[in-house]
């Protein structure tokens, strides 16, 4: 996540939030530390969904042969070692989506989470993620109408 978002920073300004509460206009940051150790302290607050976001990941993805196999545990390990970098991208997607819903929210948009999601989708497109290349359309349709994810 922290190299995701680095590397948004590093290419170009971050979009301002399509909806803000008037009194309280949102503040772009202008640091990249501040911007990595908002997203990492809402992911280690966050262990519960993290957990669900993987337990999603690997009930869609996980390859059917893991479940009839003698020692299905020792097996889903080796998988989820294996592809690491792909369920983590997808758990990514995941959080990208919740923050977008919570900063597309019209009653009360959350810019921080704006910001956070923005940075950490921008990254992962620069960085020439698939999963953003197969995924990304849906985020990319939130963001241009300012519609939370799935509306």
């Amino acid at each position: 996540m922290s190299e995701c978002i680095s590397l948004s920073f590093e290419y170009l300004p971050l979009p301002n939030p399509p909806l803000e509460i008037p009194d309280f206009p949102a503040q772009p940051p202008n640091n990249l530390d501040i911007l990595n150790r908002q997203a990492l302290g809402i992911s280690s607050i966050d262990a519960a969904g993290f957990l669900y976001r993987l337990e999603l990941v690997t009930e869609d993805f996980e390859p059917s042969y893991i479940k009839r196999h003698i020692a299905p545990e020792a097996e889903r390990e080796k998988w989820l070692s294996k592809n690491i970098e792909e369920i983590s991208e997808r758990i990514l997607i995941l959080q990208i989506k919740d923050w977008l819903y919570s900063a597309l929210d019209e009653e009360s948009p959350d810019t921080d989470r704006w910001y956070l999601s923005v940075s950490t989708l921008i990254g992962l497109s620069l960085k020439g993620s698939n999963i953003v290349e197969s995924e990304g359309f849906n985020l990319f349709n939130s963001i241009i109408f300012a519609r939370k994810p799935g509306e």
